[in-house]
């Protein structure tokens, strides 16, 4: 018996480092329902520039892709 494959989001993010920005998009992410299936990231150290991919099952996400576009971009004006 075949499964299917949960649907999937995944965010690409670049920034300057700073302490926190994990803990920031994993709590992002919870806050509106996501499982995290997979994340990575890593700093390149001579330009302190933070990159970060993380990826979700669509399921119990309570954000469509335009308002996660629109409250995520909010976000990292902070950033």
């Amino acid at each position: 018996m075949a499964t299917s494959k949960p649907v999937t989001a995944i965010l690409l993010m670049s920034c300057p480092d700073r302490k926190g920005l994990v803990a920031t998009v994993a709590q992002f992410l919870h806050e509106r329902g996501a499982n995290i299936t997979h994340a990575d990231h890593h700093v390149d150290p001579e330009a302190g520039i933070f990159f970060m991919r993380v990826e979700w099952e669509v399921e119990g996400f309570s954000l469509s892709t335009e308002e996660t576009r629109q409250e995520f971009g909010q976000l990292v004006e902070s950033f």
